[in-house]
């Protein structure tokens, strides 16, 4: 009841705490109301349809950003994670409790390459498109500023370059040891991501004085050739394209 009273707009901050902590919760408050009046809140759906869902795209205005801009594509790609939905690749990060303990930084950016991975059997892809569509016509309905077959070409195409990439180098029995990486090695080698602003984003509003990794820390790349070729992907893929893939 607790939980839902927050959700619901019945919890106020506490006003004894910190001005930091004061708007770190009301952000953290803020994201997790939207997403839950958005995906979760049955009643409201019911009584308002997408409307809620929309509101919330509305705001994230994924469309509107230019994804050339790198540090544009790492705030995005940070605020869906956020937002706890799986774009492209999944983050684990444990700090450790003194700033001087290297040692005990356990972090983790591993593959996900997305919904679909049959993209070789063109019958399934056919049926893969259906969902896409029956989606794409419940969230938009007949909005004029959506083309739905536009989308889902552009989602398929994207999709099954992702999906490709992810089935060619993800191996079972690889060898987690010889997938590390140092942070400052990261930086340099996969450029498509502003990995420190990835960061703080990610974790500024829920570690206290986050500033960044250390650059030294080894971090768990895995598979590292499915970054390298993602690396390779963005660079060869229209803003427009990318756009609509990070919406759907």
């Amino acid at each position: 009841e607790i939980i839902f009273n927050i959700l619901r707009g019945k919890f106020e901050i506490d006003k004894k705490s910190s001005a930091k902590d004061q708007k770190n919760d009301k952000k953290i408050l803020t994201y997790i109301r939207n997403f839950y009046n958005s995906c979760i809140d049955t009643d409201l759906m019911d009584k308002q349809g997408n409307q809620p869902l929309l509101t919330f795209l509305d705001q994230l205005k994924l469309n509107d950003r230019n994804y050339n801009d790198t540090a544009i594509l790492s705030n995005t790609i940070a605020e869906l994670h956020n937002y706890d939905v799986g774009t492209l690749f999944n983050m684990e990060l444990a700090i450790p409790p003194s700033k001087s303990d290297n040692k005990n930084y356990i972090l983790s950016i591993t593959e996900n390459s997305g919904t679909f991975d049959n993209y070789e059997d063109s019958e399934s892809v056919d049926i893969y498109r259906k969902e896409i569509k029956a989606i794409l016509s419940i969230v938009y309905g007949n909005r004029k500023d959506k083309n739905i077959d536009k989308m889902i070409e552009a989602i398929i195409k994207f999709e099954k370059k992702i999906s490709l990439i992810a089935n060619k180098h993800v191996f079972i029995e690889e060898d987690y040891d010889d997938n590390t990486i140092t942070y400052q090695d990261l930086i340099k080698k996969y450029p498509f991501i502003n990995w420190k602003l990835y960061f703080k984003k990610r974790y500024e509003t829920i570690i206290d004085n986050f500033n960044d990794i250390p650059k030294n820390v080894e971090i768990l790349l895995f598979p590292s050739e499915y970054f390298e070729e993602l690396n390779k992907a963005f660079t060869k893929t229209d803003t427009e394209t990318i756009a609509i893939y990070l919406e759907w």
